[in-house]
């Protein structure tokens, strides 16, 4: 019989525990529902709410520059997307998750009017 040194099931190969950060006061902080008052947020806040209405108004590759250059702005200013677990744990979201959080921030800004 062969030794194996770890499960076989595609289930255990995503580790379980991600790699643990520290909110800065530049990330934007993403916390289920509420809303953060993190300088990270503010900021990001201001942007979305600054171009929501060429969000709007614009095609789909104009949209996409502008998600783009909302998440550029972030990680520029040295912040990054986080989204709280339980007990204070902290994770980076993934790129097509961060594209989601900003794409329903401008939906979100522009419905607020």
């Amino acid at each position: 019989m062969q030794r194996r040194d770890r499960p076989v099931s595609s289930v255990f190969d995503t580790p379980i525990i991600a790699e643990l950060v520290s909110p800065t006061e530049n990330d934007v902080l993403i916390i289920g529902g509420h809303k953060s008052t993190n300088m990270g947020n503010q900021r990001f806040r201001v942007i979305v709410s600054e171009l929501s209405r060429a969000y709007e108004t614009g095609n789909k590759a104009t949209r996409k520059d502008l998600v783009n250059w909302a998440i550029h702005s972030v990680h520029d200013s040295g912040g990054r997307f986080l989204k709280q677990h339980a007990f204070d744990f902290w994770e980076e979201l993934p790129k097509d998750q961060i594209r989601k959080t900003v794409t329903q921030a401008y939906r979100n800004s522009f419905r607020r009017r």
